[in-house]
Order: structure tokens, then C-alpha cells, then sequence
């Protein structure tokens, strides 16, 4: 048996060094894919005919944005211009078509139509030329930020009404008092739409247009929530922020983070088992999206002003200075960053896409006018210039002479 456990001894540090002796190198972990998204270079910047009225929204080709009416003093006199509608191309940031259109939330992308919130109801476009499709009547403005899923519009009410339309039909499927006036935020998901008020309510109203599952009190103001896969995860904006993870079904607490643990919280989003939470304490926190352990933080060096975006292996942070800023998900390492102009305010969440070759990933639409397109470095794949060379490369070599050569004597 001794003798047994001798020659496998051997025989394993034979293997061992034949191994090293052959150049094997032990296999290297593979490092996860990190999306580009930064840094990027300005591909283009325009200043728009008048400040936005609202957020815009982007597809592969158009960024869509509502502009204010015009009433000013100019040089020459009065200028004065309607509220428009302007589709913008992406690519080179030059105006496709507007069209007097006016309204102050932002446009939604759904079923081959721009659907726009108008003083008098829903209007979806073409949003290839601007042309009118067809209209819904509503009695009330909308007052919200609307969200289509499932081929609902669903869309908040001046008062507490929330309504959705169906798209196919044009029509409204259902309208819910969700007993709140004052400012909300709504999510969804295949089944429901979620309604979180800065007064401290949140509710669970289901897409067939039921009355709401259930509905709580979190006894603070609350901030943009987020749902993902059975969990509804939504923060508190007060000084001392909270954080709670609740079971969609029943609205009861999965797990909290209890206030003075977290600044107040601005928004959060979930990719695969992790949930990325910014706060006002300036700091990016990585959650276990389940136990709500946290995996690890950073500081953002910004103050973050909307809700974080998940990409591949990337969470980006939006904040005043810089205006946007990379880090990985494995662990938090700072990517990049990009400054943004200065003492410019957004209008509405950067517009951010996987970065493509040579194609903008990033629009950002600010309050002065100002529209900026960047696209990926990265994804540029420039190759090094080319220069002169100055010098021959290698190195100067003797002369050689072989035995018996009159010349070497």
C-alpha cells in the first residue's frame, strides 16, 4: 500500500513538471464583457428651435421630442412660434419633420405608433413623416409620464383617475381612481401596473383593470420604483432614505433597508440577481436583489439626478457634474466618465442604447435647447497614425569578412 501511494506521489510530480517543463500555463478566468458606452465622443450637437416641453424618446433611427410655444422679443421685433412635435435623426442630429403638436409629457413608442398626450387626449403619429394616425378623447389632461405594455397605454389623470387605453381597439379599456392627486410614479410588468406616490402610498392595480390587490402605506415620500421578476423594489426620497423589496403578489416586505442606512434614494434598476441602488449620499450601492445584501459600494462623485441604466456588465450613473458616469458590475470599478456642458440641466434621463459600431448610443436632450449625440470610441476602431519613420529599426551590424580575404587585411 506504501509502496502504492509512493509511485502515485511520483507519478503526479512527474506530470507536474513535464507540465511546466512544456510551457502549460494554468487557465486564465475569463473576464466578463464590459459594454463600451464610455468614453464617447460628440458625433453632433444642435440647438433646438425652442426649449423642450417634456422628455423625448428615441427608436433606431429618430429621437422624438416635444418643444415649447415661442413668445419672445427678438432683434426684429416679437417672435412667436406654436408648440411642435420635432423627429430629429439620430444619426446626424438633423430635423426630420415637426409638426404643431403640443404637449408636456413624453411621447411613448408602441405597436408602429408615437403616441402623444395632447390637452384633449391621445394622438398617435406616424412616426415616419408626422402624420396623424388616430385619436382618443379624454376629459382630463394626463399628468404622468404614460407606459404602454401588454397593448395598454396606461396614463394618469389630472385628479386620481389612471386609465388604459387599448391600442388595437383605440379605445379606453378601463379607468381606476387610485385615490392620489398629487405627484406618482408608475411601473408594470406582464401583469400589473404599480403606482408609487411621493406621499407615501404604493399600490398594485392589475392590467385586466381590476380593483387593486393590495395597497400600502410606507409612511414616507417616495421615489421612481422598480419591478423585475415578482419584486417590486422602491426607495424613499426623504433625507433619511429607505429601501424596500416587496413580494408583488401580497405587497408584504421581502427585505428592507431601514432609514439612516441609505441617503435619500433617486432610483434603482435590477440586472440578472443584482440591483443597483443611487441616493443622495452620492454613493452606487449593488444589492443582492434577493436577501438585499450588499455586494459592494462606490462613490459616484455626482449627485445623481435619475434612476441608474444597467448594460452589460456596466451600470451607468446620471448626475450634474459629470453628467454621466461607467461603472462595472463585477465590483464597481469607475469606467469613464463624460463632463457634459456646463450649468446645463437635463431634460428628462439620457436616451442610452447598447453601444454599435460607428452608431450614436447616447442622446441627451437639455432645458436650454441643447441636444448632444455621442457615440462609443470604443466602437470606432480607429487605428494608430501613421508616422515617418526617423530612425531604421534594429541595429548597426560589423562588417564581416571570411579567412583569406585580401581586403580584411
Amino acid at each position: 500500500m506504501v509502496r502504492r501511494v509512493r509511485s502515485l506521489s511520483i507519478a503526479l510530480v512527474i506530470a507536474l513538471v513535464s507540465s511546466v517543463l512544456s510551457g502549460q500555463q494554468p487557465k486564465q478566468k475569463r473576464q466578463p464583457y464590459v459594454a463600451p458606452l464610455l468614453p464617447a465622443e460628440q458625433a453632433w450637437k444642435v440647438s433646438l428651435p425652442a426649449p423642450p416641453a417634456a422628455a423625448a424618446v428615441m427608436d433606431d433611427h429618430t429621437i422624438y421630442v416635444p418643444l415649447e410655444a415661442i413668445s419672445r422679443n427678438g432683434e426684429d421685433g416679437p417672435v412667436t412660434a406654436p408648440a411642435k412635435l420635432a423627429a430629429v435623426a439620430r444619426d446626424t442630429g438633423e430635423t426630420r419633420w415637426t409638426e404643431p403638436i403640443a404637449s408636456d409629457q413624453p411621447p411613448v413608442l408602441a405597436q408602429g405608433a408615437l403616441l402623444v398626450a395632447t390637452a384633449s387626449g391621445i394622438l398617435a403619429i406616424d412616426p415616419v413623416d408626422g402624420t396623424r394616425m388616430w385619436s382618443v378623447t379624454l376629459d382630463q389632461r394626463v399628468r404622468a409620464p404614460m407606459i404602454a405594455r401588454g397593448g395598454l397605454l396606461l396614463a394618469m389623470l389630472e385628479g386620481d383617475d389612471l386609465i388604459a387605453v387599448n391600442l388595437e381597439r383605440r379605445s379606453i379599456a378601463w379607468r381606476r381612481s387610485v385615490g392620489e392627486s398629487g405627484p406618482l410614479f408608475l411601473t408594470t410588468d406582464d401583469q400589473a401596473v404599480y403606482v408609487a406616490t411621493t406621499a407615501g402610498n404604493v399600490s398594485r392595480i392589475p392590467l385586466s383593470g381590476g380593483s387593486p390587490d393590495w395597497e400600502r402605506r410606507l409612511s414616507t415620500e417616495l421615489s421612481e420604483p422598480t419591478v423585475d421578476g415578482g419584486q417590486l423594489f422602491v426607495g424613499s426620497s426623504a433625507n433619511l432614505g429607505s429601501l424596500w423589496a416587496l413580494d408583488v403578489r401580497n405587497g408584504k416586505d421581502k427585505w428592507v433597508w431601514r432609514p439612516g442606512r441609505i441617503g435619500a434614494v433617486v432610483g434603482s434598476v435590477v440586472q440578472g440577481n443584482d440591483l443597483y441602488v443611487v441616493s443622495n449620499d452620492l454613493i452606487i450601492r449593488a444589492l443582492n436583489r434577493t436577501s438585499g445584501n450588499q455586494r459592494w459600494k462606490q462613490v459616484v462623485g455626482t449627485r445623481p439626478v435619475f434612476p441608474p441604466r444597467a448594460l452589460a456588465g456596466v451600470v451607468a450613473v446620471v448626475g450634474y457634474s459629470p453628467t454621466l458616469s461607467t461603472f462595472t458590475t463585477d465590483g464597481g470599478k469607475a469606467v469613464s466618465s463624460w463632463p457634459g456642458p456646463a450649468d446645463a440641466l437635463l431634460q428628462g434621463p439620457p436616451l442610452i442604447d447598447e453601444p454599435k459600431p460607428f452608431a450614436v448610443s447616447i442622446v441627451l436632450v437639455f432645458r436650454d435647447g441643447q441636444m448632444i449625440g455621442l457615440r462609443s470610441t470604443e466602437m470606432l476602431f480607429r487605428e494608430a497614425a501613421v508616422v515617418p519613420l526617423t530612425v531604421l529599426p534594429g541595429r548597426a551590424l560589423a562588417r564581416e569578412t571570411l579567412p583569406g580575404d585580401p581586403s580584411a587585411r
